[in-house]
């Protein structure tokens, strides 16, 4: 019993947490004019269906264009768009049929043109994603072929840390931790260099900032907010860090630039991909700025 009198407050707090997460403008995460490509493979018995998906946002409306295989003649495509609710307790999905906004349909290709209103739902925050159906000539439910995009993956998806290697996160209060060192050694270091290494060509590279970047990372540094991390498997082919130096040119703290994200990288649930830190909105520009000459 005294175990659920200190289990039960935390679980009010969790769900309040939950039921708090701020609202975000889905629509206005999706590419702008430019448009993304992305393409992906579904299995129909033992034969595989490609469909390529091209999304981009015009106006007060959202444009995707689909290219693809059926499975067989006479199939047919229907899109549906599926909500999922971020901090939710429980699975809260929403499917919409899209067939009203479709504006152009042949066997392998259709054009839908979706109005800002269908990512702009109360009650979120949301995630938005692209769900194909290939169903038989006759509509047959048990002959069905299925495909699922999300719409914006540049930040984690719903309940994203339930992939994390342990059940109860850890790693916000770890990087919680670090920021506070980080920040430390980041008004106490003499000067700031960006260290890279090639892993291909074995090259090794050191290029130091000037006395004006430096004293603007730290301002940077100083306003960085921690978030959880989503862990993910990645093979780099290089690598890059901001390595701070004291007076003797000695390393006080090794920073990877790829711990830190901007906030359109940061779920409503505040979880970033691979992510430890997230800029403040004001200094994005210019952290982009900074490292720009070094992208390859």
């Amino acid at each position: 019993m005294k175990a659920l009198r200190h289990l039960f407050p935390a679980m009010l707090f969790l769900l309040a947490a939950c039921c708090s997460l701020p609202e975000r403008d889905f629509f206005a995460l999706l590419p702008d004019k430019s448009g993304s490509s992305m393409g992906g493979i579904m299995w129909f018995g033992d034969q595989p269906t490609s469909v390529t998906h091209t999304i981009r946002r015009e106006g007060q409306h959202c444009l995707i264009t689909l290219q693809y295989n059926p499975p067989a003649p006479g199939y047919k495509l229907t899109p549906e768009l599926v909500r999922q609710a971020y901090g939710s307790l429980v699975s809260r999905d929403y499917t919409e049929l899209l067939t009203p906004y479709i504006t152009h349909d042949t066997d392998k290709t259709m054009q839908l043109r979706l109005p800002a209103s269908c990512f702009r739902h109360s009650g979120g925050p949301w995630d938005y994603s692209l769900r194909l159906n290939f169903t038989a000539a006759d509509g047959s439910p048990s002959k069905q072929a299925h495909h699922t995009v999300r719409l914006y993956s540049g930040c984690p998806e719903p309940g994203a840390l339930r992939s994390n290697p342990y059940f109860f996160d850890k790693t916000y209060p770890s990087n919680k931790k670090s920021l506070q060192e980080l920040q430390q050694a980041a008004h106490n270091c003499a000067s700031i260099r960006l260290f890279t290494h090639h892993f291909h060509t074995g090259r090794k590279t050191a290029h130091s900032f000037s006395p004006a970047d430096v004293n603007t990372l730290r301002g940077i540094i100083a306003r960085l907010q921690p978030v959880s991390t989503r862990h993910a498997m990645i093979n780099p082919t290089s690598t890059s860090e901001l390595q701070l130096l004291n007076a003797d040119g000695k390393v006080i703290y090794n920073l990877s630039p790829r711990s830190i994200a901007s906030a359109r990288m940061v779920s409503p649930e505040n979880v970033a991909m691979m992510g430890r830190y997230m800029l403040h909105h004001q200094d994005e520009s210019t952290w982009k700025a900074i490292f720009a000459p070094f992208r390859q």
